[in-house]
């Protein structure tokens, strides 16, 4: 079996970098590979830098790294970055949301975000044209699509139904001390003495 190890960056040209991520599955069966690191990857050459994200292992004091490009997130394992491919996904953050939503492929996953009246180009192309300022437009978009699908999932609500809830607790936590206790379904307002019960 197979231990993934997630790392901070990997950087370093000392290496040999693998092109397929078919070859690099091959000397991991070869070698018997059974640790695997993954995570962000900077190596500096002037001639070649490379950026990306990374599955990398050991051999004799050798590292071999298969790097791939993903804007949002990393994968946390090979198998997950081959099915992220076959179904159409082109980042790791995407694919981890689908997955936990039994979401199966990209196709699904764009009519999934029409519910939400979104589409995920729209962001992804604003956040590429605005660079510049660093902002994480998409990631803080799908961290709140979670929580309100968390919220949905609890409830059973529709989507307006959670959405409301949703902006309900965040203007709870800009306007005064707030509790949520997720056991007990409420949401209580320490200042005003405001009770509600989801």
């Amino acid at each position: 079996m197979i231990v993934y190890i997630e790392m901070e960056t990997f950087v370093s040209n000392n290496c040999i970098d693998i092109k397929e991520i078919g070859a690099f599955e091959s000397l991991i069966k070869e070698n018997n590979v059974n640790s695997i690191f993954y995570g962000k990857r900077t190596a500096r050459s002037k001639y070649n830098p490379i950026e990306g994200e990374c599955f990398l292992f050991i051999i004799d004091s050798v590292f071999f790294v298969f790097t791939y490009q993903s804007r949002y997130g990393v994968y946390k394992s090979i198998e997950d970055y081959n099915n992220s491919l076959i179904n159409g996904f082109d980042n790791a953050l995407d694919y981890y949301f689908s997955k936990n939503e039994g979401i199966i492929n990209y196709l699904e996953f764009k009519k999934y975000l029409k519910e939400y009246l979104i589409d995920d180009l729209d962001i992804k192309n604003y956040e590429k044209e605005h660079e510049y300022d660093e902002k994480t437009y998409y990631i803080n978009f799908i961290n709140i699509l979670t929580e309100i699908e968390n919220i949905r999932k609890q409830h059973t609500l529709t989507t307006i139904e959670s959405i409301a809830c949703y902006n309900l607790i965040k203007k709870l936590e800009k306007n005064c001390d707030y509790t949520i206790d997720l056991f007990d379904n409420s949401v209580s307002c320490l200042t005003s003495h405001a009770f509600f019960r989801l």
